[in-house]
């Protein structure tokens, strides 16, 4: 961003991207204005590891039919979406690196994505978790409110992981209102 001439901006991150952004506004406290995540987490819980390796299904399993490891459950929706842009190769090993670091983070880390540098973080922060969310459960958006200063959390009713794309009027309005506010 500095590279871009902007000493100060605000993020908006979804997922693993809100981890991201998470870790940016800890990181560079001063250069972010405001923030919003989006399903984000800061940590790795035994029970989405048991999700991740297809060994405890919940909900999830409306989504991904048997966890995440064996992309030839997905639904089918979901897998043609993806290969509007990835072809299957790619898709499976994306995953399988992406549960492996998770898996590693949950043994090494004892699950700390970066739970330890919210309380770096300065800005005001909007934390938004649809419901129903079942890749980043209710619990992480939770913890993050707790432990982020200046944060305030929404919660889409009936929302899954994906609430921006459900409920785009509404999460638009939201973000636009938090962003232009004081």
């Amino acid at each position: 961003m500095k590279s871009l001439g902007y000493s100060k901006f605000s993020l908006l991150g979804w997922c693993d991207g809100g981890t991201v952004a998470l870790l940016l506004a800890a990181t560079y406290p001063d250069s972010i204005r405001k923030m919003i995540v989006l399903g984000a987490r800061s940590y790795v819980r035994s029970k989405e590891i048991q999700v991740f390796e297809n060994t405890y299904l919940t909900n999830f399993k409306k989504y991904f039919c048997q966890g995440l490891r064996d992309i030839n459950t997905w639904s089918e929706r979901l897998i043609t979406d993806l290969l509007q842009v990835y072809n299957m190769d790619y898709i499976q090993k994306i995953v399988s690196e992406w549960i492996e670091y998770m898996l590693r983070v949950y043994i090494k880390q004892d699950g700390d994505l970066c739970k330890q540098t919210l309380p770096k973080i300065k800005c005001q922060t909007f934390i938004i978790h649809g419901e129903k969310d079942a890749l980043a459960v209710l619990e992480q958006s939770k913890y993050l409110k707790q432990n982020i200063v200046d944060s305030k959390l929404y919660i889409f009713e009936n929302g899954k992981h994906n609430p921006n794309q459900k409920y785009p009027e509404k999460f638009n309005k939201l973000i636009t209102d938090f962003l232009l506010g004081e």
